[in-house]
């Protein structure tokens, strides 16, 4: 499969895809809330529904995370992860998208 052809079917997070989520989310954690701009390292984008589970990079599966959250929101699910979200990404929502 060709590299156009991973990103189309979102199996590569596009560059567009981790813009659009990071202006969703304000640039925070979806966890703790940190700025992006606050850390050495770029927020990973975490795909809620795994690949191996048929998850893809689209903004419907998305969050943004530091990584010091990245390993507390493995395996979690949606309803999981609205629990213990970040106050300031409620206004974020994946309602909208």
């Amino acid at each position: 499969m060709e590299y156009s052809d991973k990103r189309e079917l979102g199996v590569i997070c596009t560059e567009a895809v981790r813009k659009e989520i990071l202006f969703l989310y304000m640039g925070r954690c979806f966890l703790c809330g940190i700025e992006e701009w606050r850390t050495k390292a770029s927020h990973q984008m975490h795909r809620v529904t795994p690949g191996k589970e048929g998850g893809v990079y689209v903004l419907s599966n998305l969050i943004p995370v530091c990584r010091a959250c990245h390993k507390h929101v493995e395996g979690q699910t949606w309803q999981k992860l609205l629990l213990v979200r970040h106050p300031l990404t409620h206004e974020a929502s994946h309602d909208n998208i």
